[in-house]
């Protein structure tokens, strides 16, 4: 059995028509980081078109690993982010042939599968900066991949502000540092600039921040997003992007899981932080209205807000 991917760069498309010298070097720096995401374990077959490429191998933790170091590369070294899908089966690829010698001399390029179909059309369907995995792909997962997925959800193009729930691969602590935030939050703010609609794309890549972020002990000039949040305060000023809630709400949800002021007293790293998000959680009234059970307007993902944080949330209000 194998397991086949595809992953695209977003964002540089404009670049092809406005700056084509600029978009040649996003896709040489595309094909580097494919090349350095290869090590002595490596087993997976890529394949590039352009500013994407389809990725294939039998191995699927190989195969996982494999788009991680990839992803980390691409906005360490380059500031660019990725969406893509995994699915399961083989791409089929294969050069194209023809019956006329003629032809065969002139005519060149590849024919694909089924599967290199089908992950070409969930990647389509994905508004966001993520990795669309199909339900086959999560049911084979097992323990040699235990929470390398998850749920997550996108922004529709409905003004009805429509959460649109996939399953999508968890970032991992080497694509977590503090230098990778602030480029992400910097792509995210530029986007913003440019369009809120193009920023809503940032949405699943910061809920999967905030899911998977670690809330312990760290040195001060190593900021995390809930500096971002409660200090620095960038993300309130984005609240114009439609979904910008979700990220919000889900640090909520890992904040509120424990009982109301279940940490009061102590002073450890982990629990500064936490109480501080608790602080400006009840503070934010205009989140508020997203956590009522009883909102005819947002329906917020139970993965996102679970209804014991919910209650705990409630408590703690009073």
């Amino acid at each position: 059995m194998k397991y086949s991917a595809i992953i695209e760069l977003v964002g540089i498309r404009e670049l092809a028509t406005d700056s084509p010298s600029d978009y040649i070097q996003k896709i040489r720096e595309f094909r580097f980081a494919l090349e350095s995401s290869y090590d002595s374990d490596s087993s997976t077959n890529t394949y590039i078109f352009r500013d994407s490429c389809y990725l294939e191998d039998a191995s699927l933790p190989h195969l996982v690993k494999f788009i991680r170091s990839l992803r980390t590369t691409l906005l360490l070294r380059s500031s660019l982010v990725v969406r893509g899908a995994i699915a399961k089966g083989s791409l089929s690829i294969a050069p194209i042939k023809s019956e006329s010698p003629f032809l065969t001399a002139r005519l060149q390029g590849f024919e694909c599968g089924s599967v290199a179909s089908q992950l070409f059309g969930f990647l389509e369907r994905l508004k966001g900066v993520g990795i669309f995995v199909a339900n086959s792909v999560y049911d084979d997962s097992g323990a040699n991949l235990d929470n390398a997925f998850f749920d997550n959800c996108y922004v529709s193009e409905s003004r009805y502000n429509k959460y649109i729930e996939f399953v999508d691969l968890s970032l991992d602590s080497e694509f977590m540092t503090w230098s990778n935030l602030g480029k992400l939050l910097s792509l995210f703010s530029k986007a913003r600039f440019f369009s809120k609609k193009i920023a809503r794309f940032y949405i699943p890549i910061l809920v999967n921040w905030a899911k998977h972020m670690n809330l312990g002990p760290r040195s001060e000039e190593n900021l995390d997003l809930d500096d971002y949040i409660v200090n620095k305060r960038i993300l309130e000023k984005c609240r114009d992007v439609l979904g910008i809630e979700l990220v919000f709400l889900a640090l909520m949800d890992r904040v509120f899981s424990a009982p109301p002021m279940a940490n009061v007293g102590a002073d450890t790293m982990e629990s500064v932080r936490t109480n501080n998000l608790r602080k400006y959680f009840r503070r934010s009234q205009w989140l508020h209205r997203f956590i009522m059970t009883d909102s005819k307007t947002m329906n917020v993902p139970s993965f996102i807000l679970r209804g014991l944080s919910r209650r705990h949330f409630a408590e703690e209000l009073g």
